[in-house]
């Protein structure tokens, strides 16, 4: 319970850290769609293409996953718990988003090397680096991503159990 007071600002605040470069991204991408324009460049049309969709798709998201663990209950041992239970069902959402990330930066470096293949555009120098970057930093995240949900996994067992005993004592 106090760890639960003590962070009761936390989905509020990562909420708003995630909308915030969620609509950072939605700049970013604009700003490769002017350039993909001005330029007449493939590559930086499906850069602000992937960078649109992905934000777009993580701000929706971020606040269906989060918005119910928002809400506080009263302060009793069931209110409590209920709160615990929605922060982690909140958590194992967005893990789902993080995931769906994962997917779709892997679609744009798919098609970006399918691009190369058929002679759309000539960036293999680029496409090698890109690609290496991706590959070092979502790997981590996915490993993070998993070993984050067997976190919550356990805690909202934890937590349903806790919830289950004290309705059976109660009734």
């Amino acid at each position: 319970m106090r760890r639960l007071r003590r962070n009761r600002w936390q989905p509020h605040a990562l909420l708003a850290l995630e909308l915030a470069g969620a609509a950072l991204g939605l700049v970013y991408g604009f700003w490769l769609a002017t350039i993909a324009a001005k330029l007449g460049s493939l590559l930086f049309a499906l850069s602000a293409a992937a960078m649109l969709v992905g934000m777009s798709v993580f701000a929706v998201g971020t606040v269906l996953a989060r918005r119910r663990s928002l809400r506080w209950e009263e302060e009793t041992p069931e209110g409590v718990l209920t709160v615990a239970l929605r922060r982690a069902d909140a958590s194992l959402r967005a893990v789902r988003v993080g995931r769906w990330q994962v997917v779709i930066i892997a679609s744009f470096v798919a098609i970006l090397w399918a691009a190369q293949a058929m002679g759309l555009i000539h960036a293999s120098g680029f496409l090698v680096f890109y690609s290496a970057a991706c590959v070092v930093t979502v790997i981590p995240y996915f490993i993070w991503l998993g070993r984050r949900e067997k976190r919550v996994v356990a805690e909202r067992a934890a937590c349903r159990k806790l919830l289950e005993d004290l309705q059976a004592v109660e009734g």
